[in-house]
């Protein structure tokens, strides 16, 4: 029964799980029906077996196999063993029995002390073995070798408290001996335990900060009541120093009236004595000017800030003009300097000493003090920073005294996508708040107050706000910055403007990298670096970071060993965008015609010159490129695309990379090919 079962499976097609039909053997061995593996080759640019992916070249001319269709016929006259339903196979993605030969059968449990996956009849062993039903069963899993020990291929069922990792028994008498060390299903319980002992504490800090809460609300009560307080005290005393003052007056006034109606002979002690009066009138009237002073200063109250209605912020509405003299290089001011734009080229400013020459951005030329109200329109799709800055910030460094919100000078509000945060001094703060395409900024810069504000139709909502003292009047920024929209944005715009031209159209390559951050060799980039006139020890500083790293990696709870990695920058690290770019820096095409258009690992090679072969010509230097630099190229993910609207135009030759085909892409199905 198992040969005829075997028997079966050899003269099934894989193609249409079925008995071979007029049956064919490729130069590989494996045997299709004919219509199967013809209507296969059809649908293929490359022809190649199903099973084992070998290609072939050029396409075989394929001829019946008697043997097998001699075979066929006997064994459906000796008759079949049915085989299993087909959703009993494994497939993609499932656990495969490991005992089966031939087609696999999905495992339906997997061992822990074998280490092995069974499928329902070679599991049967241990339903019905006594020895074997000690072993623990669990649902099928093809990471089994997981639970074996690295060192000493035993099963790791201890786990070792004093360095938090599980381990075999053998570890238990080598390195880790003396450690503390309990079975993972204690430590499992107890840890599970501690949990729930946990809960009540976590309770009690969340009733607590309630607490602290509710006590913050009544102090900020307590401080409006001592407010309004001060507020009708400091009218008492305005009134009562008026009456004094009023009081003071009229005996002065009476004194003078009393001293003209005395005789001539008392004028000079007259006189005298008006002088001193005067003398002590000014001294009283000095008293009560500091003393108002002193009230005035103590008891003075901030005119209250507009809210929640655009027209009360329009009050202090203020012209905002962008100096030309601070504009970066790759930025254009348009509409009366009241607009920036990102470019792609550097414009033709002159030098200047106020200029930005490094971070995009320009601001103001006139400083802001007192209230004032303005609105910044985002029309970028990139990354945007709003804020306002001292003058005297730094306009030729690099680093971060001279970027907006990167140091003690500038404030700033970061936009991008659906996203805001504030930054100030390097330190940034997310900021949340609904998403419009206008930010309102209002400033009282005598109260020491920074308002940002989301602006739709007539109605403002707070996004954040900055209470601090201004020591010099304001300028208004902007620094916007590029992202992977404005790439997209860069192609779209090439492409349509190209094919605005009669008779023309546009070839693209979509490059894809294969593991790009890993493939940076620090020698290649210190190289690059050195072009650049970068700092010594900036350079150093590099190299530094990006050889002899000690890396390991957890994976559920356990860590591996310790590698040292010596090239390659980290996943997920800030930098590792900017020196891939850094290190792709230098790669441009001196054909007229062919641009790159980059964002970080993303590549896309437009070809606009109309000409036969010219890209693949580029494809074949842009290989060598990526040898030179030690970068590997993902044939199997680049893609070529054409876009023509030419009626009557043929489809270009297939594109190669190292003798493999790039694949052409389509655009819902249909090829942009008219």
């Amino acid at each position: 029964m198992a040969q005829r079962a075997l028997n079966q499976d050899a003269i099934t097609c894989s193609i249409c799980l079925d008995l071979l039909k007029d049956p064919v053997t490729v130069p590989c061995g494996h045997s299709y029906c004919m219509d199967c593996i013809q209507t296969h080759w059809d649908q293929q640019v490359r022809f190649s077996c199903p099973q084992c992916r070998e290609s072939f070249t050029p396409r075989p001319v394929l001829g019946k196999s008697t043997v097998l269709a001699d075979l066929v016929e006997e064994l459906k006259r000796t008759g079949l063993t049915a085989p299993p339903p087909d959703r009993c196979y494994a497939g993609p993605g499932d656990v495969s029995c490991d005992l089966c030969s031939g087609r696999k059968l999905k495992a339906v449990k997997s061992c822990l002390h074998c280490l092995v996956s069974y499928c329902e009849s070679h599991l049967q062993p241990h339903h019905e073995v006594a020895m074997l039903q000690k072993h623990q069963l669990v649902a099928p899993s093809d990471k089994l070798q997981e639970n074996l020990c690295s060192q000493h291929n035993k099963l790791m069922e201890i786990f070792c408290r004093t360095d938090e990792q599980v381990i075999c028994y053998l570890c238990c008498m080598d390195q880790h001996k003396g450690h503390d060390t309990v079975s993972c299903a204690a430590e499992r319980a107890q840890r599970q335990e501690e949990l729930q002992t946990r809960r009540p504490l976590l309770l009690q800090s969340l009733q607590d900060k309630e607490t602290e809460q509710e006590r913050l609300r009544q102090q900020a009560q307590d401080i409006s009541r001592s407010a309004q307080t001060a507020v009708q005290r400091s009218g008492d005393d305005f009134r009562e120093m008026a009456l004094l003052l009023e009081k003071r007056r009229s005996e002065v006034e009476q004194q003078i009236r009393a001293t003209q109606s005395t005789e001539s002979e008392t004028e000079s002690r007259i006189q005298t004595r008006t002088r001193r009066n005067l003398e002590d009138l000014t001294r009283a009237v000095s008293e009560l000017k500091d003393k108002l002073q002193l009230t005035l200063k103590e008891f003075k109250l901030p005119e209250p800030e507009p809210v929640n209605f655009r027209e009360d912020f329009l009050r202090y509405a203020c012209d905002i003009t962008l100096d030309p003299n601070t504009v970066n290089y790759y930025l254009s001011l348009s509409e009366g300097n009241r607009r920036a734009t990102c470019m792609n080229q550097p414009q033709s400013y002159p030098d200047h000493p106020h200029r930005f020459e490094y971070w995009w951005q320009v601001m103001k030329r006139e400083g802001l003090t007192g209230r004032c109200y303005w609105e910044v329109e985002l029309t970028w799709k990139g990354r945007v920073f709003i804020g306002v800055t001292y003058k005297d910030i730094n306009r030729k460094g690099y680093d971060d005294e001279s970027a907006f919100g990167l140091n003690n000078k500038s404030w700033a509000l970061q936009c991008e996508n659906n996203l805001y945060t504030f930054w100030f001094n390097s330190v940034g703060s997310k900021v949340p708040g609904p998403v419009s395409n206008r930010v309102g900024v209002y400033l009282d810069h005598s109260a020491g107050a920074l308002s940002f504000y989301s602006v739709k139709d007539q109605t403002m909502i707070l996004l954040h706000r900055v209470q601090t003292t201004f020591t010099q009047p304001l300028h208004a920024g902007l620094e916007p910055r590029r992202g992977v929209d404005d790439a997209v944005l860069t192609l779209v715009h090439g492409v349509i403007t190209h094919l605005e031209k009669p008779k023309s159209h546009v070839h693209l390559v979509f490059v894809d990298f294969s593991s790009a951050f890993n493939t940076v060799q620090p020698h290649l980039m210190g190289r690059e670096l050195l072009q650049m006139n970068a700092n010594p020890h900036l350079i150093l500083w590099v190299r530094s970071f990006l050889t002899g790293r000690d890396q390991r990696v957890r994976v559920n709870g356990r860590l591996s060993a310790v590698r040292t990695i010596s090239s390659g920058s980290p996943q997920g690290s800030v930098i590792s965008p900017l020196l891939f770019t850094l290190y792709t820096s230098d790669r441009r095409s001196t054909t007229p015609g062919m641009t790159y258009i980059k964002y970080l690992d993303d590549t896309v090679i437009m070809d606009t010159t109309n000409t036969h072969g010219s890209l693949q010509t580029e494809l074949d230097s842009f290989s060598r490129w990526c040898r030179e630099n030690c970068l590997d190229l993902n044939v199997s993910k680049t893609k070529e695309m054409t876009i023509n609207f030419q009626h009557g135009h043929s489809s270009s030759p297939s594109l190669t990379v190292n003798n493999e085909i790039i694949e052409k892409a389509h655009l819902g199905g249909a090829s942009v090919v008219r």
